[in-house]
This record gives C-alpha cells, sequence and structure tokens, in this order.
C-alpha cells in the first residue's frame, strides 16, 4: 500500500465505489443472474402474480458469487437514484407502476428498465473517513463517462472538489 493510502486502515468490507455497468469476466451476469433467480423462487416469488423486483447485494468470491442480502425492493443506494436515470432506465418509475398494477410486459420493460444510453458508464466514488469501520458517514461523488476510466477519473476529481450528491 502506498504510504498516504486514505483507505489502507479500514475495514475490508467498506463499499468504497460503484460502477454502472458493471465489467466482469464472460458468463458472470449469467451466474448472478440464475443464483438471484433461484433464490428469488426458493421465496416463492415464482407463484405470486404480477412482476416483482428483487434487490441482491452480491459480493464476489474465490467460489462464486454469494448473496450477502437479498429484499423485494430497489437500491437504497446511488444505483436507483443516480446511476441507472444517467444511463435513461426508470427503475423508481418501474416500481411505482408494478405496485399499482401494471403488467410486466415488453413495453414495461423498455420503458422502464432497459438503459437508454447503455454507452454511458457512471461511477460513484465514496469518501470515507480513515479507520472507518462500517460504512456509516460516507460521502459519494459521481463521475460520467464513455469509458470506466473516464467516469472514476471524473468521479475522483469531484471527490477532490468537493462536489458530493446530496
Amino acid at each position: 500500500m502506498a504510504p498516504n493510502d486514505p483507505y489502507s486502515a479500514m475495514s475490508w468490507a467498506i463499499e468504497l465505489a460503484h460502477f454502472n455497468p458493471a465489467d466482469h469476466k464472460p458468463g458472470l451476469q449469467a451466474e448472478v443472474e440464475s443464483l438471484v433467480r433461484r433464490a428469488g423462487e426458493t421465496m416463492g416469488m415464482d407463484t405470486q402474480r404480477g412482476g416483482h423486483i428483487l434487490k441482491a447485494d452480491i459480493m464476489l468470491t474465490t467460489r462464486g458469487p454469494m448473496i450477502l442480502e437479498l429484499t423485494p425492493r430497489l437500491s437504497g443506494g446511488w444505483d436507483s437514484s443516480f446511476s441507472s436515470p444517467q444511463r435513461g432506465a426508470d427503475f423508481v418509475g418501474g416500481a411505482l407502476g408494478l405496485a399499482m398494477g401494471e403488467t410486466l410486459d415488453e413495453a414495461a420493460w423498455q420503458r422502464y428498465f432497459q438503459y437508454k444510453n447503455p454507452e454511458r458508464v457512471v461511477a460513484v466514488l465514496a469518501r470515507v473517513e480513515p479507520g472507518a469501520r462500517d460504512c456509516i458517514g460516507r460521502d459519494f461523488a459521481p463521475g460520467i463517462g464513455t469509458d470506466r476510466a473516464g467516469a472514476l477519473r471524473q468521479a475522483y476529481e469531484s471527490l477532490q472538489a468537493g462536489k458530493f450528491l446530496n
């Protein structure tokens, strides 16, 4: 670790950033989708009427993806309220539509959940206090670009300038 590394003294499980879209080895998305689908079926979601939202916090391990948390709701972080809208999706509107009885069909999928700007990459970088032991008290700096490096560079510049999401 670098001598000025602000992250060297923190707990290993503190989320430092997120990227939308994620970028992983081929096949991992299908593996995660299968894992979450099986978990939803285990919860009985496949026997319920209508469309459903199931949020899964995943940790990638040497044994494959593992579910840390599984809840029937949208993300409470910046994915639903910042990065997905920046890429042209409206998860919040979709969740409200489903809650009001709207049918989850191809038209609804395209209207709410399909990205209209799939080429856009969004990064959200956390400012974490030195020595942090948990995720409480973080500030989040945004970046948008056409590739991961550009989005991360912009997020880092926002972090350095103190430009955080509210």
